[in-house]
């Protein structure tokens, strides 16, 4: 929540959640922030819509793992989402 804050991000609201608390037909595309694949978790319509993008968990960690964290996944957000999915069409 701090780092999130830093940045400037709302907080109020947010949780973690497991991928068996979301509606999986909300979304186009998922976003893979862990090491392991996801395919045998998600409905097969997503094959390719799957964004690998591997973030180092900062659990238990300082604060500066969580920084870091939040920094690679607002590169993906800031550039490489958008650069993905121009080259899925």
């Amino acid at each position: 929540i701090t780092v999130l804050q830093e940045a400037g991000v709302p907080v109020n609201g947010l949780s973690s959640k497991g991928i068996g608390e979301v509606n999986l037909n909300d979304f186009d595309s998922i976003v893979n922030l862990s090491e392991f694949p996801l395919l045998q978790f998600i409905p097969s319509r997503f094959g390719s819509k799957i964004i690998n993008w591997y973030v180092p968990d900062p659990y238990g960690q300082g604060i500066e793992s969580y920084r870091k964290a939040r920094d690679a996944i607002e590169l993906l957000i800031t550039s490489k989402v958008a650069e993905l999915m121009t080259m899925d069409k």
